[in-house]
């Protein structure tokens, strides 16, 4: 049986009558953030009704703030709801839009430079994310937030390009000592980096996901693509959308969807290739074992954004009991009114675990957890100083001092950084 949605869009019957009921028990508040986190508003005057019932617009603010969607929200009130809201508020949002904007044009021009440099030295080079995002999905480069560069590059290439920027002024956050490059390209997926004035992070990945996590996503057929943009009158190669919309699902589900842009990004690459092929896509989460992270993303992009996600595909996701049970997690942690919703220790480790479909893939994961509980590092070191002969105390001062850890994590509330 189908239903269909307020965007004309047809649906099963299922995922149309959770979405209504579970709006239904919201508060207005994140009602109107959820239907202003979007570029496209197919319904302003229900924008606009929604805006009149809210009563509490400190905490909308903080909301949009916390899960970096300020800059949507804000654009849509200033075409829709200017008038419901007050001016207080619309000052607030309208400096954040407008500094927002400056940052990510900067940070455009950035990239831009970075491509160049890497086209002089024959380098291969894909952004993904960032200004790609925001031009390509979200058709604006000032509505989207982001905080950093990151640009796919050729494995065979990636030392050169690190090379590269060292030569430029950029500095390394992490840097292998000599002799170790092999290892950690095979162990890592990226080289971070940050500018002289810390204005401008970049991040060089040759693989898009970390061996532990068992996504074998394959990096070279990320490559096999026509798809490009223009940015400032320079055609910049892309992801095409098929792997992009993996690509974002996984990476979701890798943060445990921690704030909303990231299901803002898959509810927008949706909208913005309605000729998408998903057959392939599907194929290809499916050859990786990726399925449940996609169901899951799109699941959240539909159900809460209105996503029109292909009705078989809704339909799959929304039966799936794991893939509920995981976007019911989340819509609890993305709008909690204090925003002190552990995302750490083992209910981080559990919802990772649950996004694996194959018991298989969960071995690296618990191998990690296991070595991230019984390796002494400096952090631990510093809490008190043992003679060698009691160092193998250290082995107990670790766990200790992650319990410690991540139950301060519990109490203290999330400060996330959007990508």
């Amino acid at each position: 049986m189908t239903a269909t949605t307020g965007q004309g869009m047809t649906a099963t019957t299922g995922p149309a009558v959770r979405r209504t009921v579970e709006e239904a028990a919201m508060p207005p508040e994140i009602r109107l953030l959820l239907c202003g986190s979007r570029s496209r508003m197919d319904d302003g005057k229900r924008f606009e009704a929604l805006a009149a019932e809210v009563d509490d617009w400190g905490l909308v603010v903080r909301l949009a703030r916390r899960n970096a969607v300020a800059p949507l929200l804000y654009e849509n009130l200033r075409a829709h709801g200017a008038g419901r809201v007050p001016a207080a508020v619309l000052s607030e949002l309208r400096a954040f839009f407008h500094a927002n904007a400056t940052r990510n044009r900067l940070l455009a021009e950035e990239l831009l430079r970075l491509l160049h440099l890497f086209e002089a030295h024959q380098i291969p080079a894909i952004p993904y994310k960032g200004p790609s995002l925001a031009v390509t999905a979200y058709g604006d480069l000032r509505l989207r937030q982001f905080g950093d560069l990151d640009i796919l590059i050729p494995e065979a290439d990636v030392l050169r390009a690190r090379d590269l920027l060292l030569a430029h002024g950029y500095r390394p956050q992490r840097h292998p000592e000599p002799g170790r490059q092999a290892r950690y390209l095979r162990d890592n997926k990226d080289f971070k980096f940050y500018s002289k004035d810390r204005r401008c992070f970049v991040e060089l990945h040759w693989r898009l996901a970390l061996r532990r996590l068992s996504f074998p996503f394959d990096a070279a057929m990320l490559w096999e693509t026509g798809a490009s943009f223009s940015l400032s009158g320079m055609t910049v190669p892309a992801l095409a959308p098929e792997n992009l919309v993996i690509v974002l699902c996984a990476n979701g589900c890798k943060d445990r969807w921690k704030l909303l842009s990231r299901v803002c990004d898959v509810a927008e690459v949706v909208r913005a290739f309605p000729a998408m092929d998903w057959d392939t896509v599907v194929a290809r989460a499916e050859t990786y074992r990726g399925r449940r992270m996609l169901h899951l993303g799109l699941f959240l992009a539909h159900t809460l954004l209105e996503a029109p996600v292909p009705d078989h595909i809704a339909q799959r996701a929304g039966a799936d009991p794991v893939v509920a049970a995981l976007g019911a997690r989340v819509r609890r942690w993305l709008f909690s009114r204090d925003g002190d919703v552990p995302l750490w220790g083992l209910q981080k480790a559990v919802f990772t675990l649950q996004t694996r479909e194959v018991w298989w893939d969960s071995v690296p994961y618990l191998f990690h957890l296991l070595r991230e509980m019984t390796s002494v590092s400096e952090k631990d070191r510093a809490v008190i100083r043992l003679p060698g002969a009691l160092s193998f105390l250290y082995l107990l001062i670790r766990p200790l001092r992650l319990l410690w850890k991540y139950g301060q994590s519990l109490r203290t509330p999330r400060r996330d950084a959007p990508g």
